[in-house]
């Protein structure tokens, strides 16, 4: 088999700042090369670098890479871009440096091999393609075609195995998840302690949730979380997992709309410029934004659905939002995921430099609706967490683990405990949509037939932009954790989404 390989293009998953916490990321010099024309592979190169790296003894930070191919009209293709296959060996990454391939060959994520902190250029990063293995069906290259590729990159950061709690304890987290000997008075934080099946009900040492047969924050009563001790249940947070540090952005996801196909960005599109902070504009395939490093609001659970297919990643639940949040850390009574009760809120008066890369306001949590619309991503400054003296977490707004904007900016949606959602079993996306642009994971909420075009048993969690008040944007608060059936089917200006990868 003869193939021609040649680079069109690379993108960049972004978020940057102007604080010099901020990690620009970049992909760029992407090329081909030591094809084996016997054995149908070759080697995609690309330097990348990074801000502020770290890895301690805890966790760590990661780039997940994925890559896109086409065969053009010109080399008798259908221009329609498909999900890159790497091969299982012959990658080969700088020193000091690792790659974790993922089990599915969709990807991997390039991380420190041991511990350290600062800045990372690389040069080359070398993964071998195995164009052998792409299904003729979904557009295996063929004899003397000119394929071009296209490299993407998301910041990640790693959550390790451990215990961890669910609740704070307080009974002004509307909702809360409880451990189910509780009764009346102050739920009680329930510990979870391994993957294996979790009952839901009112009785010790079971998940329970405060008033929980209330609609918008209802869990499922008497049902069981199935088994995951080998990733096939329901994931319930104990097991590792990276997690995209950043909610997706509008730039983010105008390359998404521009890699799939026009009936599917036409089905993905919100067309909603102007309005609350929402930039994209544009037709296929020449969507963009002028706020790139902004995140991107009016998601509806199926938009949200179809980018994490797409980017071969998943949904996180809900027990998963507590536990990047707060960490294996003992719960603090009505804390945000800065680890504390107390924040400060932006302020639209103290908004400098709108709509660019250096935009940024007081305070370290968006809500309070002061500013209509989200602001850019991890805009209170990255903190490093193992670099003494680089500031305090609660400047920040980071989590336990250095995820940021997990309070405030934009509502997470994420899988509720829920009767419509106990059937999810934490299956990631293949990097394809079918043929209207949704999802078709079968596990996945929403899931109606052929794709994800509904949305029972998705929630949100962590409040956004127009909270009126520090309840939404407390970790335990599930005031709106069973919205799905709601909200999830509608583009509500205040959701945002970020996706997970189970650690495999």
């Amino acid at each position: 088999m003869y193939v021609n390989l040649r680079v069109l293009s690379f993108a960049i998953f972004t978020c940057v700042g102007i604080y010099s916490h901020s990690n620009n990321l970049s992909i760029s010099n992407v090329t081909t090369t030591n094809k084996d024309e016997t054995n149908n592979l070759v080697s995609i190169e690309f330097d990348t670098s990074w801000e502020n790296s770290f890895r301690d003894a805890i966790n760590y930070d990661a780039v997940w890479i994925f890559i896109k191919y086409r065969v053009p009209l010109s080399s008798g293709g259908d221009n329609t871009w498909r999900h890159v296959i790497l091969n299982g060996t012959g990658h080969v990454i700088p020193s000091g440096f690792e790659l974790s391939l993922a089990s599915d060959l969709v990807g991997g994520f390039l991380q420190r091999d041991a511990v350290g902190s600062g800045d990372v250029d690389l040069s080359p990063v070398s993964l071998r393609w195995d164009y052998g293995a792409q299904d003729e069906s979904l557009g295996n290259a063929i004899d003397d075609d000119v394929v071009e590729v296209s490299v993407f990159g998301i910041e990640m950061v790693y959550i390790p195995e451990s215990s961890f709690f669910v609740g704070s304890g307080t009974t002004s987290d509307v909702g809360s998840f409880t451990n189910g000997s509780w009764v009346s008075g102050n739920p009680i934080p329930l510990s979870i302690t391994s993957e294996g099946d979790l009952v839901v009900s009112q009785s010790s040492g079971n998940l329970f949730a405060v008033n929980s047969t209330f609609p918008i924050w209802e869990i499922c009563s008497g049902c069981t979380l199935a088994d995951n001790s080998s990733d096939t249940g329901f994931p319930k947070g104990f097991h590792d997992f990276y997690t995209m540090k950043y909610e997706t952005t509008q730039g983010q996801y105008a390359d998404f709309l521009n890699f799939i196909t026009s009936t599917q960005a036409t089905n993905r599109f919100q067309g909603m410029n102007g309005s609350s902070r929402y930039t994209i504009s544009g037709t296929h395939p020449n969507f963009s934004s002028s706020t790139p490093h902004r995140p991107v609001n009016f998601l509806s659970w199926m938009d949200a659905m179809a980018f994490a297919d797409w980017a071969c990643l998943r949904p996180m639940t809900e027990l998963e939002f507590e536990k990047m949040s707060r960490g294996d850390q003992t719960p603090v009574s009505g804390e945000n995921a800065t680890g504390t009760s107390l924040y400060n809120s932006a302020d639209s008066r103290d908004l400098v430099s709108d709509g660019t890369i250096a935009e940024s306001t007081s305070g370290n949590v968006l809500l309070g609706d002061s500013i209509d619309g989200p602001l850019r991503s991890g805009w209170p400054g990255f903190i490093s967490l193992v670099t003494p003296g680089a500031g305090t977490r609660e400047d920040a707004g980071a989590s336990y683990y250095g995820v940021m904007d997990l309070s405030g900016n934009l509502w997470e949606m994420c899988v509720s405990i829920h009767d419509d959602a106990t059937g999810f079993t934490g299956s990631h996306g293949n990097g394809a949509l079918n043929t209207l642009g949704f999802a078709d994971n079968v596990d996945w909420p929403g899931y109606v037939v052929s794709g994800v075009t509904g949305a029972g048993g998705a929630g949100r969690r962590g409040g956004g932009f127009n909270s009126l008040s520090g309840a939404d944007i407390r970790i335990s608060n599930r005031a709106n954790a069973s919205i799905g059936s709601f909200s999830g089917l509608n583009r509500d200006k205040r959701n945002g989404f970020r996706g997970v990868r189970t650690a495999q």
